[in-house]
């Protein structure tokens, strides 16, 4: 993949929005070093450009306050806004946070009717998620589930969900990364 100039304004973009965010277990880590992880994954996997950018700004309409839909559209056009929009959960902004398990639920519905870069950018999103927490798990314990809102057994059943949905309806390499790295969070989690 080439770095054109969509993908460039979207790696600044992802800087700029999740400035000073960081990840939940390891916070000295900035967050955006996940929308570069993902973005990475989905660009090895043969994204085009839709998806590597839609990697770089996937989290952007559910982490990063004020920053709608709509200006994501403006921003970087519909069919990137509307990949984005495909891998994030349904949140009401400044509502109540839905339970866990409702969102989960959503989003899993959203992935049956996804499209293909959606996918790609679910699938790399689960992957360097997935492999995060055995990493933090390995260095932490049992600590870590604190810092989620569900627990080890409901993430592992969400990522499952995942994969059976990805297994159906995506011919890439990720989805059998995924299955690689479920089983190798499973054996580190005793599960």
């Amino acid at each position: 993949m080439q770095l054109t100039p969509i993908i460039l304004k979207a790696i600044n973009e992802a800087c700029r929005l999740h400035n000073g965010q960081f990840r939940k277990v390891e916070q000295d880590l900035p967050y955006v070093s996940h929308c570069m992880a993902v973005a990475w994954l989905v660009a090895e996997a043969g994204g085009n450009e839709t998806a590597v950018a839609a990697a770089f700004l996937h989290d952007t309409l559910e982490d990063v306050p004020g920053y709608s839909y709509e200006k994501l559209t403006t921003d970087f056009g519909e069919a990137i806004a509307m990949v984005v929009r495909e891998v994030s959960e349904d949140e009401e902004k400044g509502g109540p946070r839905a339970p866990w398990k409702f969102r989960k639920e959503s989003y899993l519905k959203h992935l049956e009717n996804a499209s293909q870069e959606a996918l790609l950018v679910a699938a790399a999103d689960k992957i360097h998620n997935l492999r995060s927490m055995i990493e933090s798990y390995l260095k932490h314990g049992e600590v870590i589930w604190k810092t989620f809102h569900a627990t080890d057994d409901e993430k592992l059943w969400f990522y499952e969900q995942v994969l059976l949905i990805l297994k159906k309806r995506l011919d890439n390499s990720l989805v059998e990364e995924l299955a690689t790295v479920l089983i190798e969070a499973r054996h580190n989690f005793n599960k």
